[in-house]
């Protein structure tokens, strides 16, 4: 061997393995940062799960109100009119009630709707959210 190869095999026995120590390091580096975005993905995902949870509550009493205010209005309308009906129309029977859920829809079909009212609110209201 000449005196090159030597030189060159004992650089080559010295720095790969700091080479591979550093290569090592930074790869873990960069594990423990993609490991903190992935945590604040979840974390932010499980507050907008909360947020939909809590969304879908508003919608539902939203529209439980809608219906009953409804209700109490015909029911007023009925009592001016001398009928005996108002008290009777706060109990519906299930086909009514399917056929009202029908035309109303399903929970995103009431998201969507409620959309525009809650722009309005927090436009409206800005301290709400705090």
């Amino acid at each position: 061997m000449s005196e090159r190869e030597v030189t060159i095999r004992t650089a080559l026995v010295t720095y790969f393995p700091m080479f591979i120590a550093v290569l090592s390091l930074v790869t873990s580096i960069y594990n423990g940062y993609l490991n903190g975005k992935f945590v604040d993905i979840i974390q932010r995902n499980f507050g907008r799960t909360e947020y939909l949870r809590t969304c879908k509550e508003i919608i539902d009493a939203y529209f439980q109100v809608k219906f009953r205010a409804r209700l109490v209005s015909e029911n007023s309308g009925s009592d001016r009119a001398g009928g005996a009906a108002g008290a009777a129309a706060a109990q519906i029977d299930a086909a009514s009630a399917v056929v009202t859920q029908q035309q109303i829809g399903s929970h995103m079909d009431g998201w969507f709707q409620f959309q525009p009212l809650w722009a309005r609110i927090v436009r409206e209201q800005p301290d709400l959210l705090e």
